[in-house]
């Protein structure tokens, strides 16, 4: 359900606000809040609908209101309303089994305000990571870009770390992004902190550190982080670019920065 509501969010507001990048910055925050409202909703529903067979006979109107008066379905929506957030109702029931359903349904209400809370403060050590990913690779880009300096000018040694370095970048992204795949939907704002944008420049780290002249260790970590950069594409193509079939990594880069409207960070 919260893929369903998220993609669907991200697509509307993309269509509505195309490549305005302040706008497009909330879209993440909306899908969450779409979710959540979802997951209540479909709780209130379900329970309405239960409740709603049996209003005239296993509940009972408070003095003042008269129960014939209230065997609507708004009137049922009501009732799972009032469990879910332990407030009073105006309608009681009678019946034990139901009785205990309006209290596992006030439990749950208590359990979706904790897992949205809890859901809310793991997706942002996420997008800071992320963020941190994106920032070094954009001034890896300005150091090559004007201070004319990159892999090639680098020691073996610090050009191994650095290979290693966004591997370890790359396997994590990865894995965050199929832990809390709503965390795709949080544009960034900031170019330099934006992963769509600068993951092309790892991309070229990457054929650089493979090329034959390198030596076996750096060739060995270029290999490495190929298949992290490959594998985390692999996952944005099927799962939110819906080009499950897309096996050309360079097209999936462009269709990356693409979906979010960014310009791909190349080597000069």
């Amino acid at each position: 359900m919260a893929e369903f509501v998220s993609y669907r969010t991200w697509r509307v507001w993309r269509r509505i606000f195309p490549a305005r990048h302040q706008i497009l910055s909330i879209a993440g925050p909306l899908a969450f809040v779409f979710t959540a409202a979802t997951w209540a909703l479909l709780i209130v529903v379900g329970f309405a609908l239960v409740y709603h067979n049996f209003l005239a006979s296993r509940f009972i109107a408070v003095q003042g209101l008269n129960i014939w008066d209230h065997l609507s379905f708004f009137d049922a929506l009501n009732v799972p309303l009032g469990s879910m957030m332990t407030s009073g109702e105006g309608l009681i029931t009678n019946s034990r089994w139901l009785g205990l359903a309006m209290e596992v349904e006030a439990v749950m209400g208590f359990v979706l305000i904790t897992a949205s809370l809890t859901w809310v403060l793991s997706i942002y050590p996420v997008l800071e990571y992320r963020r941190s990913a994106a920032h070094r690779l954009s001034l890896l880009h300005n150091a090559q870009k004007f201070e004319r300096v990159g892999l090639i000018s680098m020691p073996e040694r610090e050009t191994e770390q650095l290979v290693v370095a966004l591997t370890v970048d790359f396997t994590k992204i990865r894995n965050d992004l199929a832990q809390f795949p709503i965390t795709y939907y949080f544009h960034e704002v900031e170019a330099r902190s934006s992963l769509p944008g600068a993951i092309p420049l790892a991309w070229d780290v990457a054929l650089r550190a493979v090329r034959p002249e390198s030596s076996e260790s750096i060739r060995v970590a270029g290999i490495m982080l190929q298949g992290a950069i490959h594998d985390f594409l692999q996952l944005v193509g099927k799962w939110f670019l819906r080009v499950p079939r897309e096996k050309n990594d360079e097209a999936l880069l462009a269709g990356y920065a693409a979906d979010h409207y960014l310009q791909e960070l190349r080597s000069s």
